[in-house]
């Protein structure tokens, strides 16, 4: 039974915890637990390698490796961060009408991570369900997308690739980039850093703060900064790994473009949410306009 828990993502080994007085005893062995941790500290720059994990588990948590999962922050991998952004556009005014007509503009970002250091992203003004879909790769999937966008070419027709970036019932297309996490005193930073498709010159990058509402949870997603740079004018851009070095990460620098639209929090949802979470429900039930 042991080595079957063995397979399953820490989020379920701690479901299966609750089932009977057995299974608890058995998803509190630390081998369980010391899996979870390196995959979700070791591959992604939350820790530099085995070598600090094993300090940083000895120093401060005591070789407890359950209660390091649960304390130390970290993204999860068994669902999505997505964000509902909402704006006011005033419409063309009609000549049978004194006023103008006023919209309501809706729509998401969302984002997808994986242990390895590599995401997902899309935004769209399609409701989660319908965007789901083309989130749903591997990771293989996503080393084709990130293999095109660095060299700037398109996706070969054919390809699982380009099945998984084209047309997917809503119309969208998802694009794959790399993060890295850093761990401060008072803060998490997520450093997102993307390539446009079909584009060698034009890049995204997010500054995002993960935060807990409740301990453990790490459902909650800031967004602090999203700037795009176009290296076709001249800026050369550092790879992800390197966004560290910087010693201010939230400053744009020259030729950069900050956006200031869009930057609602992301919340975590996991997979077995999607289909039911409110995200999901139409503008006259989620928001209300005072004129």
């Amino acid at each position: 039974m042991l080595r079957v828990l063995g397979f399953v993502d820490a989020p379920s080994l701690a479901r299966a915890g609750l089932v009977c007085r057995q299974w608890r005893i058995l998803h509190e062995h630390p081998r369980l637990w010391e899996r979870a941790c390196q995959e979700a500290f070791l591959h992604n720059g939350t820790v530099a390698d085995r070598a600090a994990l094993h300090k940083l588990i000895t120093k401060q948590f005591r070789m407890n490796w359950k209660r390091m999962y649960v304390t130390h922050p970290h993204l999860r991998f068994d669902g999505l961060y997505a964000s509902r952004n909402t704006y006011v556009r005033t419409g063309v005014a009609e000549f049978k009408r004194s006023s103008a007509p006023v919209h309501l503009v809706t729509y998401f970002r969302y984002y997808r991570f994986f242990p390895d250091g590599t995401f997902v992203y899309r935004t769209s003004p399609n409701i989660l369900a319908k965007v789901v879909k083309s989130l749903l790769c591997s990771r293989e999937v996503v080393k084709s997308l990130l293999l095109c966008s660095r060299e700037g070419q398109g996706l070969g027709p054919g390809t699982a690739a380009a099945r998984v970036a084209a047309d997917k019932g809503d119309g969208g297309k998802a694009m794959a980039g790399r993060y890295i996490v850093r761990s401060g005193p008072d803060k998490t930073h997520v450093l997102c850093l993307l390539r446009y498709p079909n584009s060698s010159g034009t890049e995204l990058r997010c500054r995002l703060v993960l935060r807990s509402t409740v301990q453990g949870a790490n459902n909650r997603l800031d967004i602090e900064s999203i700037t795009t740079y176009d290296r076709e004018l001249g800026r050369d851009l550092a790879p992800a790994q390197d966004q560290e070095e910087d010693q201010d990460l939230g400053a744009a620098p020259p030729g950069a473009k900050a956006h200031s639209r869009g930057t609602a929090p992301c919340v975590f949802v996991p997979w077995e949410q999607v289909l039911s979470h409110p995200f999901n429900l139409p503008p006259e039930t989620m928001d209300f306009i005072i004129l």
